[in-house]
């Protein structure tokens, strides 16, 4: 779910992508069937790769897959999803096959939680079911006063601890 192939950077065989079911893939109302169409392409023949930059990548907030607000965020998680259990179900021998609804509740949640620390945001935090992550709620998620300052520190933290190894 977490493999990132920047779109600029990929070539397709037509004979390939002639083959692709792709009335299967608009019945998903997906946000994006980049990385739908890269799994297919792949299981139908050889995948190189080459290890060399060919093109700069620039993420901006705004995209398909960095929403700013979060109603979109909420909708891309979905996105991926939805995704993952199709994956599931067209390839099932493989390991998509692991992703099951009890492993899209958990990566559902999982995004939420790590999407919230990022943005701060203490109302997605709040959305986040942490009995499906088999993990107790956090302490800092009990508060916003908590929650802002956790965000902060560890923010701060990382700063300062990506100096210190900088120096080293």
């Amino acid at each position: 779910m977490r493999l990132c192939i920047p779109n600029c950077t990929v070539v397709h065989r037509t004979e390939f992508l002639r083959r692709i079911d792709w009335s299967a893939i608009l019945k998903l109302n997906l946000l994006s069937c980049d990385y739908s169409t890269n799994v297919l392409m792949a299981s139908q023949g050889k995948v190189g790769f080459l290890n060399e930059e060919l093109a700069v990548w620039r993420r901006g907030g705004g995209t398909v897959s960095s929403p700013l607000s979060r109603e979109k965020t909420l909708r891309y998680i979905e996105h991926e999803v939805r995704q993952g259990l199709w994956l599931a179900s067209v390839f099932p021998n493989s390991p998509y096959s692991k992703f099951t609804l009890r492993e899209a509740d958990k990566h559902r949640n999982m995004s939420m939680w790590n999407i919230a620390i990022s943005r701060k945001d203490y109302v997605l935090l709040n959305m986040v079911d942490f009995d499906v992550l088999h993990s107790r709620k956090p302490y800092y998620a009990y508060s916003r006063w908590l929650f802002l300052c956790y965000v902060y520190v560890v923010k701060k933290a990382k700063t300062a601890f990506k100096l210190l190894i900088n120096k080293l």
